[in-house]
């Protein structure tokens, strides 16, 4: 079985300079744990980054959802129809107002700096993956993860 790690993001207009240096970084981690196989249970990661200054009153629409499983998930794509995947996991990270207000400053190595403590700290939400999906190495994973961020250093 393949495995794929996507990211999405709800970035604020005041950060969106910062957002090829994001998805520049998340898409080469993307690729660099995709070349392993981590077992049958899971097929796909979804971690949805959450990078926005909200107003005071409207932080309930940024609020981070629990990590969520689908033993099935279908989505269409609008070039490919509709797609099935067998086990899929997500959850959301939401980037603290500090590595916020560092990352519209930051350049490539601080926004590097920010989402490798960001995204293993967020690495916990696999404990979340339910008892059911006995065959995922969450270990593994975890250290494909560390072992990107050592690598980029």
């Amino acid at each position: 079985m393949t495995f794929d790690l996507k990211f999405t993001f709800c970035i604020d207009i005041k950060a969106d300079d910062s957002s090829d240096s994001l998805s520049g970084i998340t898409d080469e981690l993307s690729e660099f744990v995709s070349k392993e196989s981590y077992g049958n249970g899971i097929s796909m990661i979804g971690i949805h980054l959450i990078c926005v200054n909200a107003p005071s009153g409207y932080e309930i629409f940024f609020k981070v959802k629990k990590p969520e499983y689908f033993s099935k998930f279908k989505y269409t794509k609008p070039s490919e129809g509709e797609i099935t995947i067998d086990g899929y996991f997500s959850y959301e990270v939401r980037i603290s107002q500090n590595s916020y207000k560092q990352i519209l400053k930051g350049d490539d190595k601080e926004i590097m700096r920010i989402l490798k403590k960001e995204l293993l700290s967020s690495l916990d939400n696999l404990r979340k993956i339910p008892k059911e999906v006995k065959d995922f190495d969450k270990d593994k994973f975890r250290l494909k993860v560390e072992e990107y961020f050592a690598s980029v250093q």
